[in-house]
């Protein structure tokens, strides 16, 4: 049995792949206006990997602080979803029950590349912080950021916090960059199958693959 399992959030728990592309960009034109910034192109606005660079590079050259303006997006970014989660537009998988169940018998941990405080929010929602030992999500620094998967920093550093073994732990994920996370982090790996990733073909091999969260009681390391 497994000492430990680490879940992803978005995909996995909580229905949907993330947050919303828009609301980024709406905090970010926000932030801009608030600064007296109104003439911001949409390309600048749009959330993809390197568009932080862009971002940050367009805060300074206003006078802004770069790192501020980034913390800053990031609390609205959190602000605007939580307003829609409170609105009912997302909702947890009814298979997210089992933590309860696992938690039992298992160090329970969610590992999130979304934000620290929408990772927080979710868990007390959802009710599944009673479930787990950690929280984790990502800084809301630039840092934070890139540190994202398939970087392993956020398993590892929530491995130490729970003081198991990466090879006697498992983490739950719904993309590849979460099985090569784990890959990296030394840890087994577990693929559920979603309807946002039904037909997915993956390049990195799973430990397992699953169709629901409730086959998790059944696992065991293969090392």
């Amino acid at each position: 049995m497994y000492d430990a399992i680490l879940f992803d959030m978005d995909g996995v728990l909580l229905d949907g792949r993330g947050t919303d592309p828009t609301l980024y960009h709406d905090a970010t034109r926000e932030l801009f206006a608030d600064a007296g910034v109104t003439d911001v192109p949409d390309d600048l606005l749009d959330h993809h990997d390197g568009a932080h660079c862009d971002i940050l590079d367009a805060a300074a050259a206003e006078g802004l602080d770069p790192d501020a303006f980034w913390a800053d997006r990031e609390a609205r970014a959190s602000e605007l979803e939580h307003e829609r989660l409170d609105a009912g537009d997302r909702a947890p998988y009814d298979d997210a029950a089992v933590l309860s169940t696992l938690a039992e018998t298992h160090e329970i941990a969610v590992v999130s590349n979304n934000r620290q405080a929408t990772v927080e929010f979710v868990a007390d929602w959802v009710g599944f912080a009673e479930s787990a030992s950690v929280l984790r999500g990502r800084d809301p620094t630039v840092e934070g950021y890139e540190r994202k998967k398939p970087d392993p920093h956020y398993l590892r550093e929530t491995l130490d916090d729970l003081g198991v073994a990466a090879e006697d732990s498992l983490y739950v994920g719904d993309r590849e960059s979460d099985v090569v996370a784990a890959d990296r982090a030394e840890m087994d790996a577990a693929f559920v199958r979603r309807s946002h990733n039904r037909d997915v073909t993956l390049e990195r091999e799973p430990t397992y693959e699953v169709e629901s969260l409730t086959a998790l009681t059944e696992l065991r390391p293969t090392g």
